[in-house]
């Protein structure tokens, strides 16, 4: 994954101590979680609301292909 997003030149973005990390969570992001079921019971940044976002969905398509259903 690291190899890929310097080849995309992405690097910036995928910084833990990047800029926007730091930000408040974006009413897109949150939207987005709410769409998973996620519900945080506090105030996220942008980088915590990235990272539940891409753990969310990669834990529901892991069930999906352990199921059978990632074909």
């Amino acid at each position: 994954a690291e190899d890929m997003v310097r080849r995309l030149g992405a690097t910036a973005l995928a910084r833990g101590d990047a800029e926007w990390r730091r930000r408040a969570a974006s009413g897109g992001q949150m939207l987005a979680l709410g769409k998973w079921g996620v519900r945080p019971d506090t105030a996220l940044t942008a980088g915590a609301a990235s990272d539940l976002l891409t753990a969310t969905i990669a834990r529901a398509t892991w069930a999906k292909a352990r199921k059978g259903g990632g074909r």
